[in-house]
């Protein structure tokens, strides 16, 4: 009999598995799909922001003042930011030299900004030499089209937030698992314990027992059977005697 409790368990439990990682995984990548959505309306609302505050310098071509507001903002901001003209020439980056740096025209959140408005991109950068999220968008001074903001966050960062929250979930969804194992042990035992009664009471009239009572607890299938068992045994009893 401790075959019908270990198969039933084991069955709990495999269900209880696929389930916790069928879960874990919805979870893993829901959370971060949250995530990335979130930084991305951050740097695109931050990019309206600068934007409203350059537009004229680029406007009018103060290189200088341009560079001296991107370089004060990015002192006080993990994110970021690059000013790109039409051409795809940088004109200020807070992180780095623009005059060494390549032309951006080609990178793919400044052509889908060229498309849309707004462009977004996740890759390696080799000027800062790290992973980073890109949102850029179009910059327009009194209606014409003079250049785009481009803000990127280190994917660093956001990686060891998302890790801390998904290290919390694992812990409550481990802990919810031994409780969950826990309470399929007493269930697996309340089910098979039943079975083991009803197949020691069988062998016992199989050899002229017939005293052996089951008792049930509970109103379910098993106890029904044990009734219909103890009155058949009853019967059996009558008749071997008769």
């Amino acid at each position: 009999m401790k075959y019908i409790f270990t198969k039933i368990f084991l069955s709990f439990i495999s269900i209880i598995l696929l389930f916790s990682i069928f879960l874990f995984y919805f979870l893993f990548n829901s959370t971060k799909e949250h995530y990335i959505e979130n930084f991305q309306r951050d740097l695109t609302n931050l990019n309206v922001s600068i934007s409203n505050n350059v537009s004229r310098d680029i406007y009018f071509k103060d290189t200088t003042a341009l560079r001296n507001y991107i370089n004060e903002l990015g002192k006080t901001l993990v994110t970021r930011i690059t000013v790109i003209g039409t051409d795809g020439r940088v004109l200020a980056d807070s992180r780095a030299n623009p005059n060494k740096m390549d032309n951006h025209l080609g990178r793919p959140e400044i052509q889908e900004a060229l498309k849309y408005k707004f462009g977004k991109s996740s890759r390696y950068s080799k000027t800062v030499h790290n992973e980073m999220l890109y949102v850029a968008t179009e910059i327009f001074y009194q209606d014409k089209f003079v250049g785009f903001v481009r803000t990127s966050y280190y994917l660093d960062y956001m990686n060891s937030l998302y890790n801390k929250l998904i290290y919390k979930v694992g812990t409550y969804l481990l802990l919810l698992i031994i409780i969950i194992i826990i309470a399929s042990y007493f269930i697996s035992d309340s089910i098979s314990k039943p079975i083991k009664l009803l197949s020691k009471a069988i062998k016992n009239v199989a050899s002229g027992n017939f005293n052996n009572k089951v008792i049930v607890k509970g109103k379910n299938e098993l106890t029904e059977l044990s009734i219909n068992f103890n009155y058949m045994a009853e019967e059996l009893e009558s008749l071997f005697q008769q």
